[in-house]
């Protein structure tokens, strides 16, 4: 029989997954959304621009939060409430004194950021220093109701920003603030989600909280972001750097249609990647007991490939067929028609970018792999496959396709060192098998 504690947990991971998935699908919709009621190309980049820059500054703050969670957890099962309190001020403090670095930094090179990626009105950046601001402020939150497993709460919170975010664009859209309203409503959804937030965890907080003692634990939460900190880095810049290096070097347009190409890759990513969430603690479990974690690996890798070859013959040999479907289920759910037919402008190039997806993909699943099994010295294949991909498209691309050529030689050749890194694990797993 199951304990109650443990089912609990089971059902709000299963909780947290399906939130996971809802606010997943929200996400999407406001990316196509936003492409429907502007359907100029340049509008469109200035919006992936705003998106792609704000995620590389999340990088930091993100990664300490994976810490932070775990160690929330730790001191919630040893009804330390007095020191998690303690901690979340404290916390609460460094994600602002990192948010602020960043957004100052942004302010002050407004002007310079405006110009190299053609987004035309500096206000737009000087928004952005705000954005990032609160947005850094709002992790310690969602960290906090997850580390504390308050799943509902958690899941309930992640699902109604999702839908506040469309409404307050829309919100902004109809009183006529024009890509502004884009930049307004993000600030307004950040400000909600710290305001909603804070009261949901007010009832585990302890009053008496300046009596405790946390001396050690803000520097236990960053000495175990390291890791993660460059793997998320390397992670995240080879999937947007592309991007940035497109708007600086190329027409604005151009930007808009590889955004509309990285909105039918999320299709692909999304309907691949959303079931290996359960993977990794299966890994972590099996490689603490040191048995079996190969065969777990093995399982997965069946199920992960044969869902990229259906991807592949899907976006690979039918690119124009799956637009048609896309297009028509989109129109039908009230977005603009008009403003979907300019996804048929990257056709020719959907086949490419696929095989590009698939290799992100083997890349995220090779990595849940090495990170379960203590594997962190990855982060060096990231940062070479990085600056590989930076040195190729700076100087070797000269349209979409040579982009997306570049992208995939820098993939192939990051895939290539994991796979070499988890042939390493086997042979170790192997050899302490046998003996």
């Amino acid at each position: 029989m199951i304990s109650k504690p443990l089912n609990s947990t089971i059902g709000g991971m299963l909780l947290v997954t399906f939130g996971s998935i809802i606010s997943t699908f929200f996400s999407y919709y406001f990316n196509f959304y936003i492409q429907s009621i502007f359907p100029s190309l340049s509008d469109y980049g200035n919006f992936v621009f705003v998106l792609t820059f704000l995620t590389l500054t999340q990088l930091i703050p993100l990664s300490i939060s994976s810490s932070l969670s775990l160690l929330v957890t730790e001191l919630k099962v040893k009804n330390e409430f007095r020191k998690l309190t303690m901690l979340y001020l404290r916390m609460n403090l460094l994600f602002g004194f990192i948010g602020g670095l960043i957004a100052l930094f942004t302010l002050f090179f407004s002007s310079q950021i405006s110009s190299i990626f053609k987004v035309g009105d500096v206000f737009y950046i000087q928004l952005m220093a705000i954005l990032i601001f609160i947005s850094t402020l709002s992790i310690p939150v969602t960290s906090y109701l997850y580390g504390l497993l308050r799943f509902k709460s958690h899941t309930s919170l992640i699902v109604m920003i999702s839908i506040l975010k469309l409404i307050f664009v829309y919100f902004f859209y109809i009183s006529g603030f024009g890509f502004l309203s884009v930049l307004y409503g993000l600030i307004l959804s950040s400000v909600s989600l710290i305001v909603v937030g804070n009261f949901l965890l007010l009832s585990s907080f302890d009053k008496d909280y300046r009596a405790s003692d946390i001396t050690g634990l803000t520097k236990k939460v960053l000495f175990f972001s390291l890791p993660i900190f460059f793997i998320a880095t390397g992670n995240g810049l080879i999937t947007q750097i592309d991007f940035l290096l497109i708007k600086s070097k190329f027409a604005t347009e151009l930007s808009g249609q590889y955004g509309l190409l990285v909105n039918i890759g999320k299709i692909f990513y999304f309907g691949s990647i959303v079931f290996l969430g359960a993977m990794s603690p299966q890994i972590t479990e099996a490689y603490n007991k040191r048995d079996g974690y190969f065969k777990i690996l093995f399982f997965y890798s069946k199920i992960i490939l044969g869902l990229l070859a259906g991807g592949l013959i899907v976006f690979g040999l039918f690119p124009k067929s799956f637009l048609d479907i896309f297009v028509f289920l989109s129109s039908k759910i009230g977005l603009n028609l008009n403003s979907l037919n300019l996804y048929f402008q990257v056709t020719e190039l959907i086949p490419s970018y696929a095989v590009f997806i698939v290799l992100v993909i083997l890349i995220n699943f090779l990595v849940m792999f090495l990170i379960a099994t203590s594997t962190t010295r990855i982060y060096l294949g990231f940062i070479l496959a990085t600056l590989l991909q930076f040195l190729l498209i700076y100087y070797y691309s000269y349209d979409l396709y040579s982009v997306i050529k570049c992208n995939i030689i820098s993939a192939s050749a990051l895939l290539g060192y994991l796979l070499f890194e988890t042939y390493k694990k086997y042979e170790s797993f192997h050899n302490s098998s046998s003996l």
